[in-house]
């Protein structure tokens, strides 16, 4: 649908200033032609200054003017006596083109604020191709570039991308931001480039493989796709890549525990999505941290900021670039008080309370709405429910649970909120129920096999996962999955180690659990579980810090390298830098070099 934009930026010079003189020019466009003053498109543009004061006589009034249309320069000269233009899909390219070749940067600004909002992936490679000519290149220049980062897989397939210039090719491939989930990805990419037009850009093999990181593809992949590859095999340069990638691979076979390298062949590549880790309690007291999990080298990352109040036992979840933190304690009083944190800004602020005091809320996010269910209000656990829509900044009430449930977990999953478990004030719930945003209802569904409470409840391709908690005897390690559309429930491996009042969050597919306490005291221990294979693993600990956590998942962020562990602070390959340093003495000093 067309997205029409008034533009009202003023030129200093405007109409009125003229309005009772005549015009004294007119521009020549095909067979239209246009009365112009010659004073105010001279103020306007650096072209027609130039061209008014330099190229031609002066007193010459008819000027001829190629490489545009009547419409579009209508369009401009509207938008020079005016101040405003219509800028709609079917137009905005014309007159983003006009508005560089005659140098009208207002116009060029309206332009590019509706492309910003169009971009999609139609237009993304075409958008960043274009502005880079533009000096100095406009904000939406680096939108486009973030976008077809963030979405190279799938513009591998677009005629815009086998039409990119090995230098623009290069500049993506080259980037630790490109998100791919598989390296092989990117020679997949390469593959497809040259394949266009084999005779003519098979010669930039080598360059373009020298910016993949081999050393994080698959053996069997490098093996059976790479070197049998014929451009490959038909060039020294990337054989002797491919061989000395094989040489790192089984170089870091020997060092399991470490998850990545700086030097290029095994960098890890910046992941689009991060876990945050927001510290709820350690022992009997709260602490206000916040780490960062950096799913593709296994590390954690401490963030210099943190909460604004010591509170806990609270809700997190992540939305639209905020961080909210949902109700607990502060100041050891019941609170329902909410902040937000902006995770580009870095800033804290605190947005409309809730309508109930809440300790620890269950939350969740649904269509742009913040959920908190339960709790205790410090002398009864809760059935009430509300919503948060950010753009009203105010809570609604929604209808109120079947059952109270204190110490429960919820997780939004197919249009639908689903809460399980928790503690009533006299015992442990096996129960669930689901809600529909829709009808403002609650339906019971079937029980679980275990009643929990301090459980962690998660969504995950098909199933919601329920995990850990205690069922008043004993911390439990078990899981187990609900189907919606069977209405059944199954058990799936369990964890490595009973916890609850844990962490939980799917980041890539992945279920992580974090932290929590085990009966006997706080843990650090953080497991991974991959809901395919139905298999858990251990991950890299949160440093010494014990306690419970509240985790959510983010994406999407401008600066996602402020969340992720610095590429050039992991180890360096010791095999890597001497053949480095062999091959530059024998440049220098010639083969007989050992």
């Amino acid at each position: 649908m067309s997205l029409q934009r008034k533009c009202c930026l003023k030129s200093s010079a405007g109409p009125s200033q003229l309005a009772g003189a005549a015009c004294d020019a007119v521009l020549r466009v095909g067979g239209a032609q246009f009365p112009i003053h010659k004073a105010l498109l001279s103020h306007s543009s650096d072209f027609f200054r130039v061209m008014f004061q330099r190229w031609s006589a002066p007193d010459q009034t008819l000027f001829t003017v190629s490489g545009v249309s009547a419409d579009t320069m209508g369009s401009m000269i509207h938008f020079l006596y005016s101040g405003s233009v219509s800028v709609r899909d079917d137009n905005v390219w014309n007159l983003l083109q006009a508005a560089d070749y005659f140098n009208v940067s207002d116009m060029m600004q309206a332009c590019c604020a509706h492309l910003a909002e169009q971009l999609c992936l139609e237009s993304c490679i075409h958008l960043w191709k274009f502005t880079k000519s533009i000096h100095p290149p406009p904000p939406v220049h680096g939108k486009a570039f973030t976008f077809i980062m963030s979405h190279f897989q799938e513009l591998m397939s677009s005629e815009d991308f086998v039409q990119l210039s090995v230098q623009e090719l290069s500049v993506f491939l080259e980037g630790d931001q490109l998100n791919i989930r598989k390296e092989r990805v990117v020679f997949e990419a390469i593959v497809r480039w040259i394949g266009l037009d084999p005779g003519q850009r098979g010669r930039h093999m080598a360059e373009l493989l020298s910016k993949v990181r081999l050393a994080l593809m698959p053996l069997d992949f490098i093996r059976c796709e790479v070197l049998t590859n014929e451009l490959v095999q038909r060039d020294a340069d990337s054989l002797n890549m491919v061989k000395d990638a094989i040489r790192t691979i089984n170089h870091i076979l020997i060092r399991p525990k470490v998850r990545g390298f700086r030097n290029l062949p095994a960098r890890p590549r910046l992941p689009n999505v991060a876990m945050l880790a927001c510290g709820k309690v350690t022992g009997r007291f709260p602490f206000n941290i916040i780490m960062a999990y950096d799913i593709c080298v296994d590390h954690w990352v401490t963030l210099s900021s943190t909460l604004p109040h010591r509170r806990f036992y609270y809700g997190v979840v992540f939305l639209n670039g905020f961080l909210y933190c949902v109700g607990g304690h502060i100041a050891y009083e019941i609170t329902n008080r909410v902040h937000r944190f902006n995770l580009s800004s870095h800033t804290w602020q605190e947005v409309a309370p809730m309508t109930d005091h809440r300790y620890d809320p269950a939350v969740t996010v649904l269509s742009g709405a913040i959920y908190a269910l339960g709790g205790s209000d410090g002398s009864h656990k809760l059935r009430s429910a509300e919503c948060l829509r950010p753009e009203e900044n105010q809570w609604r009430s929604i209808a109120p649970m079947n059952e109270c449930r204190s110490e429960t977990s919820c997780t939004a999953f197919q249009n639908k909120i689903y809460v399980f478990g928790g503690y009533n004030g006299s015992h442990i719930l096996r129960s669930g129920e689901c809600y529909n945003p829709k009808r403002d209802q609650w339906t019971l569904l079937r029980p679980m096999m275990w009643r929990r409470a301090g459980l962690g409840v998660v969504a995950n391709t098909e199933r919601v996962y329920a995990v850990g908690g205690r069922d008043g005897q004993q911390v439990l390690s078990t899981v187990e999955a609900y189907n919606p559309r069977t209405r059944a429930w199954r058990t799936v491996s369990p964890m490595a180690k009973p916890r609850q009042y844990f962490g939980v969050a799917v980041v890539e597919d992945i279920l992580y659990v974090v932290g929590g306490f085990n009966g006997r005291s706080f843990t650090n221990r953080v497991e991974s579980y991959n809901t395919q294979a139905d298999t858990w693993s251990l991950t890299s600990n949160t440093k010494n810090l014990r306690g419970a956590w509240g985790c959510c998942s983010v994406s999407g962020l401008p600066n996602m390298a402020d969340y992720l562990f610095p590429r050039d602070s992991l180890p360096s390959l010791p095999l890597w830098d001497r053949r480095v340093r062999v091959r530059k003495q024998t440049a220098r000093y010639g083969a007989s070099v050992q």
